[in-house]
């Protein structure tokens, strides 16, 4: 009966190998079982699923490779990184059963949209959505995730390949809008600093791929602030125009105010739509924070003496923001 179980073992295609973990992450919470008697004993069973059912290479593929469902815990982990509420509009670029968008809708009350390549997961994932209730918050497609319109998403989750995440990095930047949350599961944006991290351990993932930790990165979309900007000054002030020059990598800002002289920013930063900077014009010093819209800033400019008054600023020449392309 061991060499049966070894030949099977050695001959499983890769999906059967994963429905092999599969059934053991469910054996490991019944049982506190060594993991290579919990392999041995889903091999088994497999085997007679494999004879019973036919089961061969016609059953469906998901091109980014095998479906592994996201722990419920770690879901309820990304969602309460993201700061879902009900204003939310959640989408999951390779959403499976459905678990995150349905989540997001039946704890916050969020509408959202799942996107799948296979056909199968996505008419499991409605079927889901209407045994809890929230077919009406919720939608799922099966659709490439290259071809998919994500700019309605205040919140946009994933758990793709590193070659994926990194080739949808400019698409997240130039279709969401500044503000909106990005977590992506166990893989990081490059060399776009996440704006938050947590790194916890993952039993049932050890079962599942051998990973024993499990990794969330939270990213800021940043308004696209590079460029020439004409300030308007408060009432009352140096009379002129002052011009900014900003640059920007991601969501890192630094500036120079280029008249009437070149002196750098002090304190430039920029979260979402939220920018912040100081600057010197003569003996002044000034603190602005403002909104970024497109290419105008509306906000107040905090001045010794006087209070916080209102400014604005307009971009007169685009820059080059590094990230959107």
């Amino acid at each position: 009966m061991a060499m049966t179980l070894m030949a099977t073992i050695r001959h499983l295609t890769s999906k059967e190998t994963t429905l092999v973990d599969r059934l053991a992450t469910n054996f490991v919470r019944a049982a506190n079982v060594a993991r290579s008697r919990v392999r041995r004993a889903a091999c088994a069973l497999l085997s007679i699923v494999l004879c019973s059912l036919h089961y061969s290479a016609k059953a469906d593929e998901v091109d980014a490779g095998p479906y592994v469902p996201t722990p419920q815990y770690i879901v309820d982990r990304m969602l309460q990184m993201a700061s879902v509420s009900g204003k939310d509009y959640v989408i999951d670029l390779g959403s499976g059963d459905g678990r995150i968008v349905i989540t997001a809708a039946r704890r916050f009350g969020a509408r959202g949209m799942g996107v799948d390549i296979s056909e199968k997961l996505v008419d499991l994932a409605t079927t889901n959505s209407h045994k809890e209730q929230v077919a009406d918050l919720v939608k799922f497609v099966r659709q490439d995730a290259f071809n998919t319109d994500i700019s309605p998403a205040s919140v946009l989750t994933l758990y793709l390949l590193p070659k994926f995440v990194l080739e949808l990095r400019a698409r997240m930047l130039n279709q969401l809008k500044p503000g909106s949350r990005i977590v992506s599961h166990d893989y990081s944006l490059g060399d776009w600093d996440a704006d938050n991290s947590i790194t916890f351990d993952s039993p049932e993932k050890q079962v599942i791929n051998g990973a024993s930790r499990t990794s969330l990165f939270l990213y800021i979309v940043p308004a696209n602030v590079a460029g020439t900007w004409q300030l308007s000054l408060p009432e009352g002030l140096p009379p002129g125009t002052p011009q900014l020059s900003l640059q920007q990598r991601y969501q890192k800002i630094s500036g120079t105010l280029l008249a009437p002289r070149g002196k750098a920013l002090k304190h430039a930063a920029l979260r979402g739509d939220r920018i912040e900077f100081s600057l010197s014009i003569g003996a002044r010093s000034y603190v602005a924070v403002g909104e970024v819209d497109g290419d105008r800033i509306v906000g107040t400019m905090e001045v010794a003496g006087r209070g916080k008054l209102p400014f604005t600023a307009t971009r007169i020449a685009p820059g080059k923001a590094i990230g959107w392309d």
